[in-house]
């Protein structure tokens, strides 16, 4: 895994799949959800998906363990792929 970003609010890391995917899966930590660490996030969020396009990643994945994690996702742009893996909903972001 690779961290991509990191501070007392949030961590964001990316964990390679170039094999089965040809993508990235993204496992972000939010410590403590609020509106202003949402806020904070989009601000970082665009250099996070313009370094992932620099590498030539096209995929972006999440597998949000539960119904908080999903919708956060899902206000960061990842759609649904009606896949589940371990039980989970794959979620896809295309860059």
């Amino acid at each position: 895994m690779r961290e991509l970003y990191s501070d007392e609010d949030i961590d964001v890391l990316a964990e390679i799949d170039d094999v089965f995917t040809n993508g990235v899966f993204i496992h972000t930590n939010v410590k403590n959800f609020s509106v202003s660490r949402m806020k904070k996030f989009y601000k970082i969020w665009d250099g996070i998906l313009n370094q992932l396009r620099t590498e030539g990643w096209i995929h972006v994945y999440a597998v949000p363990p539960g119904p908080q994690e999903e919708k956060w996702e899902t206000m960061f742009g990842f759609k649904d792929t009606g896949i589940e893996v371990s039980c989970y909903k794959l979620m896809i972001l295309e860059l």
